[in-house]
């Protein structure tokens, strides 16, 4: 990889985290630089476009009935839903970088939710439940190993570390237990 893409691919990244922090001045530079290294990064366009507001998302393939109604769950705001489609379509097709594409988006615009929802890393989470009541909830393996970890002494930053997780599955899990009401957060 030459030097310039492999700053492409970092500024890439970085200004997907700064999205999904919520930093979009930050992201948009991020993907200016892109342009100035390869004004026909098509990619960093639609990321700039989408940031600015002057379209929600880039337009999918058009025949592509599956991507098309993941972009429109986007669209209606149930990102949760169409996050999990394009999970779907991403392993079904794992080359298919617009698909990636769409994949970034929706976990950056749903880190800031799950953020908002389990507050900052210090926050210590603890079961609000029985344990024999847990077996009911049908948990994912997932979930059902981050609940393993859940101590009530442990913070949330910790649980990353712990965990092993990317940082975006702690917090996806750690807000469906939260919304679920097996857990809690204390500061």
């Amino acid at each position: 990889m030459s030097p310039p893409e492999a700053e492409i691919r970092r500024l890439m990244a970085r200004g997907l985290d700064l999205y999904g922090l919520g930093q979009v001045r930050e992201a948009t530079e991020c993907w200016r630089r892109v342009l100035a290294l390869d004004p026909e990064h098509a990619e960093a366009r639609d990321f700039l476009q989408t940031a600015s507001g002057e379209a929600e998302a880039p337009a999918p393939a058009a025949g592509d009935a599956v991507l098309e109604e993941a972009v429109g769950l986007l669209r209606r705001g149930q990102l949760a839903e169409g996050l999990d489609l394009l999970e779907t379509l991403a392993g079904r097709e794992p080359a298919r970088l617009d698909v990636q594409a769409f994949v970034e988006l929706a976990r950056a615009a749903l880190l800031r939710v799950y953020r908002q929802n389990v507050g900052n890393g210090g926050r210590v989470p603890r079961v609000r439940i029985p344990s024999d009541q847990v077996m009911k909830y049908n948990l994912p393996a997932s979930a059902g190993f981050l609940l393993s970890l859940i101590d009530g002494q442990t913070s949330v930053d910790e649980l990353f570390a712990l965990s092993g997780m990317d940082p975006f599955d702690v917090l996806r899990g750690v807000s469906n237990l939260l919304d679920a009401g097996i857990v809690e957060t204390a500061a």
